[in-house]
C-alpha cells in the first residue's frame, strides 16, 4: 500500500494480502484474517475465531448479528461470513471474497481477482498525527 499514508481500496471479488503497519478493513461476504498485534471491530453474521492474547468483547444484535471488538490483541483473528471487519496494527492481513477492502499504511500487498482498485501513494513526509499512532 505504498509508503507512509499509502491507501489502496478494492471493490469486487478476489483475494488479497497485506503485510505492514496500518489499517485493514473488509466489508462483504467471505473470509478475513489478521495475524499480528493490534485492535479492531467486527459486525455481521458468521464465525469468528481468535487464537492469541488480548481482550475480546461480543454483543448479539438483531437477526443473529454479532458486534465485537478486540483490543491489545496479539495472535490470529479469523472471520468468515457476511459483514464488516477492520483492524489497526502491525502484521499480516488476508481476505478472500466479494465486497470492498481498504488497506492504509506502510507495507506491501498483492491482490488477485476482478475488481476496481484505487492506489494512492507518494507522500514523502509523515504527518505528526501518523507518527503519534505508529504509522511512520
Amino acid at each position: 500500500a505504498g509508503g507512509p499514508g499509502g491507501v489502496v481500496t478494492i471493490s469486487g471479488d478476489g483475494r488479497g494480502q497485506f503485510t505492514g503497519t496500518g489499517l485493514a478493513a473488509f466489508a462483504g461476504t467471505g473470509e478475513a484474517e489478521f495475524d499480528g498485534r493490534g485492535s479492531g471491530v467486527f459486525i455481521g453474521r458468521g464465525e469468528a475465531d481468535f487464537d492469541g492474547s488480548g481482550q475480546v468483547a461480543l454483543q448479539t444484535g438483531p437477526a443473529g448479528t454479532v458486534l465485537g471488538t478486540f483490543q491489545n490483541f496479539q495472535g490470529e483473528a479469523e472471520f468468515d461470513g457476511t459483514g464488516l471487519v477492520a483492524a489497526a496494527g502491525t502484521g499480516n492481513t488476508r481476505f478472500d471474497g466479494v465486497g470492498n477492502a481498504l488497506l492504509a499504511g506502510q507495507g506491501f500487498g498483492q491482490f488477485n481477482g476482478n475488481a476496481l482498485t484505487t492506489v494512492r501513494t507518494g507522500r514523502q513526509g509523515c504527518r505528526p498525527e501518523y507518527v503519534a499512532i505508529g504509522l511512520c
